[in-house]
């Protein structure tokens, strides 16, 4: 299968064979009119020595002296289409074959398909390309069908069909890359999401069982807590009676102590009153016991 650049060069080589003819065919066509003859052979020979812009400007010179003549558009659609401008070629062209029905014509027609066939070969885009061949070929079997001896319009349309049938595997085989890339991508998307709510569901769990260690850390905590009130409690209850006891035993020595000073004062109230009733009878045995009397007289 032909290269892209084999294909342009093929395409561009049975153009300048349909060209030759069609230079001879301007040289007779317009021989009757002052110097376009000259000019247009000067511009051909410009063209087939690879200078299509310096022949452009004399067949723009000879044109401006025969503006009716097709031949000279179909030589301006051949030097356009050498410097690789193939939209000034396709109207130049469509000038030379319009409005007629001859062999200049079905050159010009398949000049179209060969400026259409050449951007299809230079798009990047397959639908792109698929479009412009499509054209091309109708191009060429409006030739054919005009004429069906015309070999380069046959050969270009070979290859045309074949490179259309290139471009729709290619094509079949793009878009079954892109529905496996599209499904892979969907895959992947699923396994995303697949994992992502697996994570999600592992954080919750996470998070549940964090909430959960937390719950039961502020229940021992609580437990603690309450644990050491009792026991502060125990311990406060357990002190306060330790000092009820204390104050009882306190009491109860002072009491005692209390009964035993009581005891000591009276036992020595009583010892002083026996002294003081002993010293009293010793003055009464001192004193006298009879007593003055008394004698109302």
């Amino acid at each position: 299968m032909l290269n892209e650049r084999q294909a342009r060069c093929l395409i561009l080589l049975a153009t300048v064979v349909v060209g030759r003819e069609a230079l001879a065919q301007t040289q007779a066509g317009i021989a009757e009119k002052g110097s376009a003859p000259k000019l247009v052979r000067e511009a051909n020979e410009l063209l087939l020595g690879d200078k299509p812009a310096e022949a452009l400007r004399s067949y723009e010179k000879a044109q401006t002296l025969r503006p009716d003549a097709r031949e000279i558009a179909f030589d301006q659609a051949l030097a356009h289409y050498r410097m690789g401008d193939f939209n000034k070629a396709r109207e130049a062209f469509t000038r030379a074959a319009e409005g007629a029905a001859d062999s200049l014509a079905d050159d010009a027609m398949y000049g179209l398909g060969t400026c259409d066939h050449a951007q299809a070969l230079s798009a990047q885009d397959p639908k792109e390309a698929v479009s412009k061949v499509e054209n091309a070929m109708r191009n060429y079997q409006g030739v054919l069908g005009n004429e069906k001896d015309h070999a380069a319009a046959r050969d270009a349309n070979l290859k045309a069909a074949s490179y259309w049938r290139q471009l729709k595997q290619q094509m079949q085989q793009q878009e079954q890359q892109q529905q496996n890339q599209d499904q892979q991508n969907k895959d992947n998307q699923d396994q995303q999401e697949k994992n992502q709510e697996q994570k999600q569901q592992s954080e919750q769990q996470q998070q549940e069982q964090s909430e959960n260690n937390q719950q039961q850390e502020q229940q021992e905590q609580q437990s603690e807590q309450q644990s050491q009130e009792q026991q502060k409690e125990q311990e406060q209850k357990a002190s306060a009676q330790k000092e009820q006891r204390e104050q009882k035993e306190q009491s109860a020595e002072q009491k005692e102590e209390a009964s035993r000073d009581q005891a000591e004062r009276k036992l020595r109230e009583m010892v002083q009153a026996m002294r003081d009733r002993k010293k009293h009878r010793r003055e009464e045995a001192k004193t006298p016991t009879y007593r003055p009397t008394e004698k109302d007289w």
